[in-house]
């Protein structure tokens, strides 16, 4: 149940996280200013860390299901 809470918590993060980089698509970076790099790609740690996140807690779950499978056999 907690894994399933986490599950959305982090699609929420990843979604919103995703909108937010896309919104920074038009604002440069005020330290890198000079390079002109864009707040795209440092807003897009969000959702990218948000997805891996994601696979993580659901390969987690995965892992969870079987051992379970395997205490009710023993």
């Amino acid at each position: 149940m907690v894994n399933l809470a986490v599950l959305w918590f982090l699609w929420i993060l990843t979604k919103f996280g995703y909108y937010m980089a896309l919104e920074g698509q038009t604002q440069l970076s005020p330290v890198l200013a000079k390079y002109r790099i864009n707040m795209m790609w440092a807003l897009s740690a969000i959702p990218v860390a948000g997805a891996l996140a994601i696979i993580q807690t659901a390969l987690q779950i995965v892992i969870d299901l079987f051992r379970r499978k395997e205490d009710f056999k023993t």
